[in-house]
């Protein structure tokens, strides 16, 4: 078992970096989202920062019950569960065609966000041994990823814009490939918590629901903890306003495209120089 688990902790490790650097967050859609929302789509303005502030609504609320469900149903099936609903917010991103759609589709992918802000923390806490430097590891292998991702996001959002020009979908599947990718990464990862068998005797799912009330009920009941679900909701909301409303004002004074997404690729990139300057200080 020991041999098992030393292989198991190798293949997450090995795959961890690359999997993160696809998956942190979507790939080709932000830099054209707003475009393909109003332009392609024919949602207003309105309807766009509307959707944004319900997703912000639907990750505060799905915090809690998203780290019972990762407890519950384990960290790898977790992992994959929230990359198929990637892909599935994708889809709808693409077909849709009114408010309703849109804000089903950013539920979808509050759900998504929700478990992997979870399950893939989890995933590599498990799979690093318990040693001082633990925290250490942890810390590198999830800023190399995060910066691998800033430097890909960078470039995908450049090339966005002048697929975009070519075909307004092309980003959006391109997106949709990337979603998938992760998803197939995620596949070869090892629950190495289930391996342990750390769990040994599973809870019931009216067990679940007794904590999941308990655990609202002091949310509740607690001054400091409504106050920081509030502030996480409010700077989320104000963080999707401010971005959709410049690129609202890109827009209306007839920015091309291509320096639209150019704008979010000098972003990507001072982000990546950002993590890349936390790992070397750590």
């Amino acid at each position: 078992m020991d041999k098992e688990i030393i292989e198991a902790r190798k293949q997450n490790l090995k795959l961890y970096s690359m999997y993160r650097a696809i998956s942190l967050d979507l790939i080709f859609y932000y830099a054209i989202e707003y475009l393909f929302l109003t332009e392609i789509k024919h949602l207003s303005p309105a309807s766009v920062v509307l959707g944004g502030a319900f997703y912000a609504t639907f990750m505060v609320i799905l915090q809690i019950p998203a780290s019972i469900v990762v407890d519950r149903v384990g960290t790898k099936r977790c992992t994959v569960i929230a990359n198929i609903f990637n892909m599935i917010f994708i889809f709808l991103v693409l077909n849709t065609s009114n408010l309703q759609t849109l804000i089903i589709a950013q539920f979808i992918s509050s759900l998504c966000f929700s478990l992997k802000n979870v399950s893939d923390k989890a995933l590599i806490q498990y799979t690093i041994p318990e040693t001082r430097k633990k925290g250490e590891i942890f810390s590198k292998l999830e800023g190399e990823g995060t910066k691998n991702y800033y430097i890909i996001n960078a470039i995908t959002s450049l090339l966005a814009g002048f697929l975009y020009l070519v075909n307004p979908y092309a980003p959006m599947i391109c997106s949709l490939i990337f979603a998938g990718l992760a998803t197939f990464i995620s596949l070869g990862f090892v629950d190495i918590q289930k391996m342990k068998q750390e769990k040994i005797e599973k809870k019931k799912t009216t067990e679940y629901f007794l904590e999941l009330k308990d655990v609202f009920k002091f949310i509740i009941n607690s001054q400091r903890l409504r106050s920081l679900f509030l502030y996480s909701g409010i700077s989320w909301g104000v963080y999707n306003l401010v971005n959709t409303y410049r690129s609202s004002l890109l827009v209306d004074i007839n920015v091309p495209p291509e320096l639209i997404t150019a704008i979010a690729a000098i972003a990507g990139i001072a982000s990546a120089i950002r993590i890349k300057t936390t790992i070397i200080n750590t």
